[in-house]
């Protein structure tokens, strides 16, 4: 019996990895950013509601933008995750798969965009200068830094 010839146009196995786990480690990275917005914005959120209507000028429209930004990085999170199941290398899902990037992609923008109108409307505000129920007068960064000193000296 003769031996069989190996096929000429046979592709060797890809030794570092596919396209599909290179796509997951991007999407990952994205996610992490995507942590970092959403803090800011539930922590500046979480602020302006401390804060009241009475000591925010825009206040309802802040609240607004920063629960639509809020809402729509959970809907881009769930984007890009339902975009990592997705086989990149099959032909009949990367039309579905690419529909999933382009809404990740719009949805993206359309944060950046709110975010931009947040730091507009935000950019002369003082988080350190709200009142809240525990603190019975603002607190300053003079204050603070006046108290760590004292504490620093003290030592």
């Amino acid at each position: 019996m003769a031996e069989a010839e190996p096929k000429r146009n046979h592709r060797p196995p890809r030794k570092h990895g596919s396209v599909n786990a290179y796509l997951i480690k991007k999407t990952v990275s994205q996610g992490l950013l995507d942590v970092a917005l959403l803090t800011s914005n539930a922590a500046l959120l979480r602020v302006i509601i401390l804060a009241g209507s009475d000591a925010i000028h825009f206040y309802y429209f802040l609240v607004t933008l920063l629960s639509l930004s809020i809402i729509l990085q959970i809907v881009a999170a769930m984007l890009l995750f339902l975009r990592t199941r997705v086989d990149w290398e099959e032909d009949d899902e990367r039309d579905r798969a690419n529909c999933m990037n382009d809404w990740a992609t719009l949805t993206v923008l359309v944060i950046t965009i709110i975010n931009i109108i947040i730091g507009g409307f935000t950019s002369d505000f003082n988080p350190g200068s709200v009142v809240t129920k525990n603190s019975p007068e603002p607190a300053t960064n003079n204050k603070t830094v006046q108290q760590l000193l004292e504490l620093l000296s003290s030592k």
